[in-house]
């Protein structure tokens, strides 16, 4: 999402949004995955709504059209489609009945490449609330390539 930076760097702030199970271990878990693999995520962005709740729920300020959303599973990008823009990430399970009909990257692609795929997504979204005209285009990549990530 964007909108103040954690990076002053960056003209993003970036939250992690993970369904947790109702379960005493789940988000402690998930933490602890964070911790390990994306530090710089601090805990003050990473939310977890109740697995089956909404997404769109949980945004702190509520949810803007230039809020870009990158997940696997289309009920999640439908839902979030308008006001936000969503990105669908290939796993190489996901994808095989063709309910999502927006952007796409692949989990092949390294996560630089995914990044600044989202990212010019992402502003080219910003962009268009300006007037302009989205040119971003997915990173193809084979999906068997690379082995997925967790979460």
């Amino acid at each position: 999402m964007q909108s103040a930076k954690q990076n002053p760097n960056s003209r993003f702030e970036v939250y992690i949004l993970s369904s947790a199970l109702e379960s005493p271990y789940a988000v402690n878990e998930k933490n602890q995955w964070l911790d390990a693999h994306l530090p710089q995520i601090d805990k003050q962005h990473r939310l977890f709504p109740a697995y089956g709740e909404v997404k769109t729920g949980i945004i702190p300020g509520g949810l803007k059209p230039t809020d870009t959303l990158l997940d696997d599973y289309s009920l999640n990008l439908n839902a979030w489609c308008p006001p936000g823009q969503a990105v669908k990430l290939m796993n190489g399970i996901n994808g095989n009945h063709g309910t999502w009909q927006g952007m796409k990257v692949y989990s092949s692609a390294s996560a630089l490449q995914i990044a600044e795929t989202v990212s010019e997504y992402a502003l080219s979204g910003e962009q268009l609330a300006q007037g302009f005209e989205n040119t971003a285009q997915a990173v193809e990549a084979p999906i068997a390539e690379t082995p997925l990530m967790g979460m």
